[in-house]
C-alpha cells in the first residue's frame, strides 16, 4: 500500500504529458510527442555479486555527497573525532549477448581510502524488459537509423543518465531506491 501511494505522489510531482495511457499493472506510458514517451516503474533488484563476460562497457557517474558519519571516541583523556566522509555514485555497465543488449545499474558507496561497496544493483533489459516494450509499442512514430554515439552513456547530474544507441536515447532517472523514470526519445 505504501509503495502503491509513494508511486502515485511521484507521478503527480512529475506530472502526465497530453496522453496517458494505463495498462493492467497500473504502469502508465506518457506521451509528449509522437517520438518521445516516459514512464516510471521499478527496476529488478540483482542479488550477490555479478561478473558477466558479455559486459562491454562500464560508465561511472558523478559523485553526490552523503551525510558524513561522525564519531567520537575517548582514550586515556583524549577526545578522537572520526569524520568519515562518504559519496555516492551510479555505475552503469552495458553488456550484450547475440541480438540481446542490458544495462546494470549499481549503487556504490565511495568511503575512505577509495573504499567502495554496492549498495543496491538492478538490470535494465532494454528490449525484453516489458515497461520498456510497451514505451516503444505506445510512440506512433518510426524507428530512423542513425550515426552509433561515440560514448553510449552520457551522464546529466548523479541520478540521471542517456543511454544513446543510433534508433534512440533511453534517458534513466532514478526517483528513490529501485523506481526509476524511463523516458524514451526516437531518432528523428
Amino acid at each position: 500500500m505504501a509503495a502503491a501511494s509513494l508511486l502515485l505522489i511521484l507521478i503527480a510531482i512529475i506530472g502526465s504529458g497530453p496522453a496517458t495511457m494505463t495498462r493492467r499493472d497500473s504502469t502508465e506510458v506518457h506521451i509528449i510527442s509522437p517520438s518521445v514517451g516516459w514512464m516510471v516503474t521499478r527496476l529488478d533488484t540483482i542479488a550477490g555479486r555479478v561478473q558477466d563476460a558479455n559486459d562491454e562497457y562500464m560508465s561511472l557517474g558523478p559523485s553526490e555527497d552523503l551525510p558524513p558519519d561522525t564519531t567520537t571516541s575517548t582514550s586515556s583523556g583524549l577526545t578522537f573525532r572520526l569524520d568519515d566522509r562518504r559519496s555516492r555514485k551510479l555505475r552503469v555497465t552495458i553488456g550484450s549477448s547475440e541480438r540481446i543488449t542490458w544495462a546494470r545499474i549499481d549503487d556504490v558507496t565511495i568511503g575512505r581510502a577509495d573504499s567502495r561497496s554496492v549498495r543496491a544493483r538492478w538490470m535494465l533489459d532494454r528490449w525484453a524488459y516489458p515497461p520498456v516494450s510497451r514505451l516503444l509499442a505506445a510512440l506512433p512514430a518510426g524507428r530512423v537509423r542513425a550515426a552509433e554515439p561515440a560514448e553510449p552513456i552520457q551522464w546529466t547530474d548523479p541520478h540521471t543518465f542517456r543511454w544513446v544507441t543510433s534508433t534512440d536515447t533511453l534517458v534513466v532517472r532514478q526517483l528513490a531506491g529501485p523506481l526509476f523514470r524511463l523516458e524514451m526519445r526516437l531518432v528523428q
